[in-house]
């Protein structure tokens, strides 16, 4: 279940184009074959071939990031940060994270795909893994330009949240507490 989370598919994927046509035609700059897979990020498209993953992304996807960008996500003010923590206390167990609350506190970049810092995770501590400081209930978003995960740093150590809004986060700035 959770390496479904972790590995991107082409499935879904804006550039991909299975060609139905009755005979071959020459689009995007090359002939194209009835029945065959055709990746059209670059101006000129790509034809999948025999050896390249069926379901997933194959090595030369031009959306792929190398290095993968990394975001963390910490409170935006004090205040969020207090009342979130009240409210796990008061519940006994972590709440999701809301992107309403997080501002991105730092950004860099590393070698490893979101899939190998989960497998990472269970023999190394995350900060022998990543360059940055990650407080409890912080969020680490790696993106591999193919499918970003972000994981969530709790007491009991990181978990997946598929749900989180980077997008929204990622528009909210450090509020100057009083």
């Amino acid at each position: 279940m959770r390496d479904k989370l972790l590995l991107p598919t082409c499935a879904g994927c804006e550039c991909q184009l299975y060609f139905e046509g009755r005979s071959p035609q020459r689009r995007n700059g090359v002939l194209m074959k009835p029945g065959e897979r055709y990746c059209l990020c670059k101006k000129k498209a790509v034809h999948f071939k025999a050896k390249d993953p069926k379901k997933h992304p194959p090595t030369w996807c031009p959306r792929r990031k190398s290095p993968c960008e990394v975001r963390v996500y910490g409170f935006k003010s004090f205040r969020d940060e207090y009342l979130y923590d009240l409210l796990c206390r008061d519940l006994g167990r972590d709440v999701s994270p809301s992107a309403s609350n997080y501002c991105v506190e730092e950004e860099c970049t590393t070698d490893l795909t979101p899939k190998r810092f989960w497998d990472g995770l269970e023999d190394h501590f995350f900060s022998e893994l990543l360059p940055v400081q990650v407080h409890t209930h912080w969020i680490v978003e790696i993106d591999d330009g193919l499918k970003p995960v972000c994981f969530y740093n709790t007491e009991e150590g990181f978990k997946i949240v598929p749900f989180f809004d980077t997008s929204r986060a990622r528009e909210n700035t450090k509020e100057d507490d009083i």
